[in-house]
Formats: structure tokens, sequence, C-alpha cells
């Protein structure tokens, strides 16, 4: 169909891979906590940057990389950067609420300017998942047929598929992420615990990132 191989198998993987905690679903899921607004904010960066991702992977990112590794480092070290960010401030967030017993979770409690850039931050942050460009190579070539006419084609189609699979998994997290944050606000010191784990997960995927080999 259209030079593309194993639909199924392609539409099978591409949920695991979804169901896979990232740094990118961890974010949603984080800004969820503050409000729907600000975490469809947040689903339009994942889904731009995503999309650019799959863009550059098909005209040769990987390959650019490659011949490049002063850019893969100075890409990496970046990603590494906003990711520790991201985590060491949650984790101080959390500590702040447990030292002065003052946590809020809601969008008032965000700066202004913050909420205006989440759109930003979630398209920086998908942006600097080096791992992604070679994961979008490895795992969309495995669908796409060799005598395909239009290789191109069946690599947009596939994109497009992955791009709607995110689109809804992140719809989901938004809502149960949200519910879930409503429910547990009375528990105030259970809600810092588990800020400051979002914090940790950050944090270990700068880790993971930063052992992202060429």
């Amino acid at each position: 169909m259209l030079g593309i191989t194993d639909f199924y198998t392609f539409i099978l993987g591409t949920v695991v891979i979804l169901l896979t905690p990232g740094p990118n679903t961890i974010f949603c899921l984080t800004m969820s906590a503050y409000s729907v607004k600000m975490a469809y904010r947040a689903v339009l960066g994942i889904l731009l940057g995503n999309a650019l991702l799959i863009l550059m992977t098909v005209l040769g990112a990987g390959t650019v990389l490659k011949l490049y590794p002063s850019l893969f480092l100075s890409i990496k070290i970046i990603g590494c950067a906003y990711l520790s960010y991201l985590g060491t401030k949650l984790i101080t967030k959390a500590i702040k609420y447990i030292k002065f017993s003052q946590l809020e979770i809601n969008p008032k409690a965000v700066n202004p300017i913050e909420q205006k850039h989440i759109f930003q931050r979630a398209l920086f942050l998908s942006l600097t998942n080096l791992s992604a460009i070679f994961f979008f190579l490895s795992f969309f070539i495995q669908f796409v047929s060799p005598q395909a006419e239009n290789p191109t084609l069946s690599f947009f189609i596939l994109a497009c598929v992955y791009l709607l699979f995110s689109f809804c998994y992140l719809n989901l997290l938004i809502f149960v992420g949200n519910n879930i944050i409503n429910r547990f606000k009375k528990f105030h010191k259970f809600s810092a615990l588990m800020i400051a784990l979002v914090g940790v997960l950050f944090i270990s995927f700068a880790v993971k990132l930063w052992f992202v080999s060429l």
C-alpha cells in the first residue's frame, strides 16, 4: 500500500512507543496539572517539534550530525542542560512546599510570561531530543518498501499516522492528568512528592540523553 509494508505492525509499534514515558509526555502531563489550556500549548509544541524532527530525518539530519560531531555535541549539551533545568526547578518547588507548606497547582501560580512560552519550551524540548532523529530513521525505514516508487510519500503517510496517534495519546494524558491532580490536590505532601518525582525523571532523561552516541 503506497510503498508501506506491515502497516498494522507499524501501528502496534507506534502505540508501544507512545506508552513509553519520555520528556515530551512528562512535560505535557506536568502542564496538565496547571490547566488544560496550558497542556494544549505543550501538545502543539510537541507535535510541531516531532513533525520537524521527522522532516529533518527524511532530509538526512542523521548524516549531517555524523559529519559534524561538534554540532551533535552542542545540541546534546543544550538538551541535557534544559532537561536538568526543568528537573531542578520542579524539585526545588517541591522542597519549598515541604519546608514552607506552600504549594499552588493552578495557572495563576505560573508566571504569565512563562505561560506564554509553554509552546516554545515544548518545541525546544522536542527539537533537542537527538535520540528521536535516530529513532524515526530506524523505526520508519522498517516499514517502507525498498521498491517503493515514492518513498518520500510513504514516509509522509507514516509520519501523519504517528502524529495522529501521538495527538490522541497526549489528549488522553491531559484528561487523565488533570483529573488525577484535581483529586489529589487535598493531599498536598503527596502532590509535592509527585512533583519531585517528575523532576527526578527529567534529570534522568538528561543523563540518558548524554549517553546517546552517533
